[in-house]
């Protein structure tokens, strides 16, 4: 799965009625993974980003190791064993493909265990569930995609993966939402209890003498 050759480009035109995020978010969201993508080479990334271009519906293939149609069940079963790979578990009697995973032809147990023992399969299957489980509304914050970890497995660190949680976030919320936030907030009278002029208020009242 993380050996994928990617030549595709984001262009998210439309998202299933499943999908629990609107179009502008998942395609921001995709987009902005991409571009991470191609920066880190990190797998949860490229993950994450297949997993959301498949919703588009022009990719035969899912974000794992079937070809299947973006509907709701595939889209759970293919997260349930990506949790289960991501974890590095043990192959799975039948009685578990059935229950979580019955619309997928199980994996047979060499295909599973070469990708539970790998630790870039892991990763990539990690960022498979933070896509799905994002769009599903198992997560409600988008900042759970942003990667932990480059392509080489170094660990990203603090500062810049902090940096992708805030942008993942400014991705999900489309630019006029965001504006419809602000008026919304101004119009609740919070804009005059807080912010720049809340502080420049504050500073020129004079303070109380306690000598």
């Amino acid at each position: 799965m993380v050996g994928r050759t990617l030549t595709a480009v984001a262009k998210l035109s439309t998202v299933p009625a499943w999908v629990r995020r609107p179009l502008p978010a998942v395609a921001g969201v995709e987009d902005f993974l991409l571009r991470l993508y191609r920066r880190t080479e990190s797998a949860e990334a490229l993950a994450g980003f297949i997993a959301l271009s498949w919703l588009g519906g022009e990719a035969a293939d899912g974000p794992l190791l079937w070809a299947a149609p973006p509907e709701e069940r595939f889209a759970r079963a293919f997260l349930a064993v990506a949790d289960a790979l991501a974890e590095g578990e043990s192959y799975p009697p039948p009685e578990w493909w059935r229950a979580e995973a019955g619309c997928l032809a199980p994996m047979t147990e060499a295909q599973w265990n070469e990708r539970a023992g790998s630790w870039p399969e892991r990763f990539y299957a990690h960022g498979v569930v933070c896509a799905l489980g994002w769009v599903l509304g198992v997560f409600d914050d988008p900042a759970i995609m942003a990667p932990l970890h480059c392509g080489d497995g170094r660990s990203v660190g603090y500062g810049p993966r902090e940096e992708w949680r805030v942008r993942l976030r400014a991705c999900a919320v489309p630019l006029h939402l965001r504006n419809e936030e602000i008026a919304e907030w101004l119009r609740s009278g919070a804009g005059s209890q807080s912010g720049p002029a809340a502080v420049g208020a504050a500073r020129a009242t004079p303070s109380r003498s306690t000598g």
